[in-house]
């Protein structure tokens, strides 16, 4: 029987191998698939939506089955609420605050030169166990460099800073902390899995 430790260690291996899944094959996204369900099973903390203190911080998304491509779009990224300019998704990031609620997906980008970051601002609220309920309310496009004037980095991007911001409601969206720990936590939801 393989140890968890050693299967956390391939698993976060192969992940970062296929860089956010954009490289991953078939033989690849199958061993992952597998590898995450066997460390699921093995989840060491019950009652998971419910840490705040281990839910909590700033998580590097290292593969997600949700089919993202290396080249997007901001409408894309935004659920069609921000313009169509095309960028190269660099990193992908997801922060949670639990005192406040917050649950914001930030995608680092480039466009030429020019890097930025697509925000999904969300609240959550564990809904059981495992369950955590999402709802996304804004989205908005801001420079990497905050010392980059918002004018200029829209216009580098060819659009206006108004254009670069919009409400967003959704609805009945979830995600399953299906396994957490100090290192690694797995979520399966709305969107399949990621970790």
């Amino acid at each position: 029987m393989t140890t968890l430790s050693a299967l956390k260690s391939r698993l976060i291996d192969l992940a970062a191998a296929t860089d956010m899944r954009f490289e991953a094959t078939r033989d690849e996204e199958k061993e992952i698939q597998a590898l995450a369900a066997e460390v699921e099973a093995q989840n060491p903390t019950p009652d998971a939506a419910r840490r705040a203190a281990m839910l909590d911080g700033r998580w590097r998304l290292l593969y997600s089955s949700f089919r993202l491509t290396r080249e997007a779009t901001l409408a894309r990224l935004s659920f069609n609420k921000l313009p169509e300019i095309t960028v190269r998704v660099e990193g992908i990031y997801q922060e949670v605050q639990s005192t406040a609620g917050h649950y914001n997906n930030l995608v680092h980008f480039s466009h030429g030169d020019l890097r930025g970051v697509q925000a999904t601002k969300g609240r959550f609220k564990p809904a059981t166990e495992q369950r955590l309920e999402i709802e996304f309310y804004g989205t908005d496009v801001f420079p990497e460099d905050r010392a980059l004037p918002p004018a200029r980095f829209a216009g580098a991007l060819g659009t206006s800073p108004d254009r670069l911001a919009a409400p967003l409601e959704t609805q009945g969206l979830w995600s399953d902390v299906v396994y957490l720990d100090g290192e690694l936590r797995l979520m399966r939801g709305a969107y399949r899995v990621s970790f």
